[in-house]
């Protein structure tokens, strides 16, 4: 377990390494390295450590809890992955096309649910609350970016924000 609090640490001082991607990545690229050097370091002290760790059941355990922590991680990001982009899409376009609504009403009503919009006064209380909505989604994502920017450090060229 020092391996992958190494792994960990290292990860946490690297000003280029990537998110919790790149800590797994990390950790599952350090692992051969890490039996590797255990069974150098073995060799060197007569063969007991090196037999010690290719007979300990501890050893492969550790290895396969590893593998599957790696494992289960992968669907989590991904459906992580998938809902963040939904959400960062319907921010950009919902705000659009309530802000738009004046131009676009003239073509064909809009259904907004239970609401149809046809007229120019309906359409501007639609690009108010589109100009509203986006205002407190900049106030959403502002402050998430600040509080996160405490928690992963972000580097822009050779400006370096965060930790």
């Amino acid at each position: 377990m020092r391996e992958v609090a190494s792994d960990a640490y290292e990860h946490l001082r690297d000003p280029q390494a990537g998110g919790a991607w790149g800590l797994v990545a990390r950790c599952a690229r350090g692992a051969p390295a890490d039996v590797v050097w255990r069974l150098e370091a073995g060799m060197n002290t007569g063969g007991a450590g090196m037999v010690g760790v290719l007979t300990s059941p501890l050893s492969y355990v550790r290895y396969m809890l590893l593998m599957g922590v790696a494992a289960l991680a992968l669907p989590v990001g991904f459906g992580l992955g998938v809902a963040g982009f939904t959400m960062a899409v319907a921010a950009v376009v919902v705000p659009a096309a309530l802000i738009a609504a004046p131009v676009l009403y003239r073509f064909d009503a809009l259904n907004m649910g239970p609401w149809v919009v046809d007229t120019l006064p309906e359409a501007l209380v639609l690009m108010v609350a589109g100009r509203a909505l986006f205002a407190v989604e900049l106030v959403v994502v502002n402050t998430l970016v600040g509080r996160l920017r405490g928690v992963f450090p972000l580097r822009v060229g050779g400006l370096r924000l965060g930790r």
